[in-house]
């Protein structure tokens, strides 16, 4: 098995290391497991600075302040520090000294203290020493892989409502976190894809600013984020949460092509005595909708169905009939709104506590209507 890191992505090498360094202590990466696409972009110093000064100002998105958006825009203007870089010193200093000229603008209108451009080459060669021996052609290796029909999974990250052309703009990551961002991130056509697979919770998070209509700002909003975990991977920050947007949903499936749900963290509303769900949306400009409005939504009002719950544990379920009868209902109208096979169930935080619901690699079936 083989980690690829392609083309789309962009690293913080220092972070690259330390993670590196934790599996090797943990005995799970060995030689050649691990390969960086030599056009992926690095992050610096002086972006994680600018992310941190934006985001301390009046206009804060809610961003990781990782200075992700940052790489993304030297990207987009052609300057970025790609990691192919790393394997030349002159050519690595030349680039880095380019962004930080441009960027140093910026870091003087928004208050900050310009960091140190040698600084941030001393780094990069320090960490290029672990680094350059992973870097290659990424896209032609998975390529060869899915030529040899070997099995090769896509990982996205983020989510629909975070791409930066379809998301809630400008409450949105920098990149394409829709399905088809795995044909440009990975450098594959979009006739290699076999099978997309989404992952819903069965609530709703999110974290940072934007727009929320199911957001619960109450006792419920609270039990879904402590019973859950709910806080932010990367910053900690507490997520906010909200009943299951069904709209969105069919939104993100629609997008991404969806031939199947992974839903998640089912077992999170097991002491719910009733579920919300939304099931359409009252928007000034088109009235009562079951799309969802995107470009409305600060103005939207939810319509909320709300189901019983079953106030039981899901621990020792195996399989979807063993569901308690509420839950099994709560899935089943998932499935049917969204009109998408619910293919596994997450029915706890242990990684075996996952369900195979239905089909995961065969066709596609399409799910009924609901009766009217």
């Amino acid at each position: 098995t083989r980690c690829v890191l392609a083309q789309g992505m962009t690293i913080d090498t220092g972070v690259l290391v330390g993670e590196m360094d934790e599996l090797l202590r943990r005995g799970k990466l060995l030689p050649d497991q691990l390969l960086l696409s030599d056009r992926a972009h690095l992050i610096l110093p002086i972006h994680i600075l600018v992310d941190q000064l934006r985001e301390g100002g009046e206009r804060a998105i809610g961003t990781t302040k990782r200075g992700v958006g940052p790489t993304y825009e030297d990207k987009a203007a052609r300057r970025g520090v790609r990691a192919g870089l790393l394997r030349d010193e002159k050519l690595l200093r030349e680039a880095v000294k380019r962004t930080y000229e441009a960027w140093a603008p910026v870091v003087e209108r928004l208050g900050g203290q310009m960091p140190s451009a040698a600084d941030a080459v001393a780094a990069l060669l320090a960490h290029a020493v672990r680094i350059v021996p992973l870097i290659t052609e990424t896209s032609r290796i998975v390529h060869e892989a899915m030529t040899r029909q070997d099995n090769v999974l896509f990982e996205g990250a983020q989510g629909t409502l975070l791409d930066i052309d379809h998301g809630t703009y400008p409450y949105v990551t920098s990149s394409s976190a829709v399905a088809g961002g795995a044909c440009t991130g990975a450098g594959i056509g979009p006739s290699r894809i076999d099978r997309v697979i989404g992952i819903a919770k069965a609530y709703v998070t999110r974290v940072g600013g934007g727009p929320f209509p199911t957001e619960l700002t109450d006792d419920n909003g609270e039990r879904l984020r402590t019973i859950g975990g709910e806080f932010g991977s990367v910053t900690g920050r507490p997520r906010r949460t909200g009943w299951l947007d069904l709209p969105a949903l069919r939104y993100a499936a629609r997008l991404s092509g969806f031939d199947g749900i992974a839903l998640t963290k089912l077992d999170v509303l097991s002491t719910f005595d009733e579920i919300g769900v939304c099931t359409g949306y009252e928007t000034p400009r088109d009235g009562l909708t079951n799309e969802f409005p995107i470009d409305e939504l600060e103005r939207a009002r939810p319509h909320l169905n709300f189901f019983k719950g079953w106030n039981s544990s899901l621990d020792g379920v195996k399989s979807r009939a063993e569901l308690p009868e509420a839950a099994r209902a709560y899935v089943d109208f998932i499935e049917r709104e969204v009109d998408v096979p619910i293919v596994l169930i997450g029915t706890g935080a242990a990684r075996e506590a996952t369900l195979e619901a239905g089909s995961l690699w065969g066709p596609r079936n399409s799910i009924p209507a609901v009766p009217a």
